[in-house]
């Protein structure tokens, strides 16, 4: 029960950072993920996949903690970009234009910034919806 709640609040919660960034990029309202609901299934899983490694990864060093979910989550960004484009013949997220892009699926600042969000959710957003989960269910 508890990770098809992790996974819905992320899964959501993906889809406002991403619409918060295709927003501010295309200067005006651009809603993220394929459909019209507010809610993006690869931030779920991803999240999921966070916080799975997360008791192998908490006693390293924060920075190298950083690194590897860098590294992690942008190969999952590259695999799931390949993947839906191979699926549904379409690009969901597009960086051909960007410096040093991988194939147009990831890159080195998203993967950084994926590293980041990693860091947040478990130091940040995962104790508080652990808190918010004990206190509710």
């Amino acid at each position: 029960m508890e990770v098809v709640f992790y996974f819905s609040v992320y899964s959501v919660f993906g889809w406002a950072i991403d619409t918060a960034y295709r927003s501010f990029d295309a200067r005006r309202y651009k809603p993220g993920g394929f459909s019209k609901v507010p809610f993006s299934p690869i931030y779920g899983f991803a999240a999921l996949l966070i916080l799975a490694l997360e008791p192998y990864v908490r006693d390293w060093h924060l920075l190298v903690q950083w690194a590897s979910f860098a590294v992690i989550l942008g190969a999952f960004e590259y695999l799931g970009g390949v993947i839906t484009h191979r699926t549904f013949n379409r690009r969901l997220w597009d960086y051909r234009d960007d410096r040093w892009d991988l194939n147009g699926y990831t890159g080195p600042q998203f993967a950084a910034a994926w590293g980041a969000l990693a860091l947040f959710v478990i130091y940040i957003m995962q104790p508080f919806l652990e808190r918010f989960v004990m206190t509710s269910f």
